[in-house]
């Protein structure tokens, strides 16, 4: 025979007590609540459950991660556009003021590596 398991918060369960070698017990969460680990659970040969009692958690806490990573993702694709929106107008206004045409190529690739510099370091520090 097995002892009563228990009922998870914000959940029930079904089943018969004490139970007998074999008995089933069954999980169910409340509405908004997700049930974590087996729905079912079956009294074994020495009085011990094959498993152990399931939690039920709001839907929504299971899923902070994926807020987290998208709100990460979202973080890194704006800091990269804006490091190179910033060093497109870095390097035009570079350009503008202190170019000859001919210095172009020379001038425009030591300016990146300089504005690029900056703004990595304030990419990394907010990744």
């Amino acid at each position: 025979m097995c002892e009563y398991p228990g009922k998870p918060r914000h959940g029930d369960m079904e089943g018969e007590f004490p139970a007998q070698f074999g008995s089933v017990v069954s999980y169910l969460c409340s509405d908004g609540f997700a049930l974590i680990g087996e729905s079912e659970i079956v009294c074994g040969g020495e009085g011990q459950w094959t498993g152990s009692k399931p939690e039920c958690k709001r839907e929504y806490e299971g899923m902070w991660w994926c807020v987290r990573e998208r709100v990460r993702e979202r973080v890194r694709e704006c800091v990269h556009e804006r490091v190179r929106e910033h060093a497109r107008e870095c390097v035009h206004e570079r350009v503008r003021e202190h170019v000859r045409e001919r210095d172009v190529s020379v001038y425009v690739s030591m300016h990146v590596s300089v504005c690029m510099s900056v703004y990595v370091s304030m990419y990394v520090s907010v990744t």
